[in-house]
């Protein structure tokens, strides 16, 4: 019986080392695999990130080449309305001199029509006043 006995125990102890054994491998193997797989995901999140990384940077260069796009055309446009706010009070300048000119010219022509008459009245009175004034001195001279 004790060797029935140390025999079983042998036998136990074989079996549960080799038990132990396949149990060492699997976790071994499930160890490996899953660092396997975890460095699988490690370089497939890598990569995505590295893509993410180029994507963004793709973006903010598009983005400043958009921007200066923008300002350069932001500035073409402010160019272009100082040079039509420019040309339009050079024009609105030259309007105002040909007016003021014209009016002066009208002006002028004006005043020489009314002082032509007058001074045309004026020798009249004159030759009047002394037409008038020698026949008074004639009827005195009668008297």
């Amino acid at each position: 019986m004790d060797s029935h006995l140390a025999s079983e125990a042998e036998e136990l102890r074989k079996e549960m080392r080799r038990r132990l054994g396949v149990l060492e491998t699997h976790v071994q193997r499930e160890s490996e695999a899953l660092a396997a797989r975890f460095e699988a995901e490690r370089t497939a999140n890598a990569q995505a990130l590295a893509s993410v990384n180029r994507d963004a940077r793709d973006t903010v260069v598009a983005l400043e080449q958009r921007v200066t796009r923008l300002e350069e055309a932001l500035a073409r446009a402010q160019r272009e309305l100082r040079q039509q706010i420019l040309d339009q009070a050079k024009s609105f300048l030259d309007e105002a001199r040909q007016t003021r000119d014209e009016m002066a010219a009208a002006m002028e022509r004006e005043l020489a029509a009314l002082t032509e008459p007058n001074e045309s009245a004026d020798a009249a009175d004159v030759s009047g006043a002394r037409y008038i004034g020698s026949e008074a001195r004639a009827q005195t001279s009668d008297h």
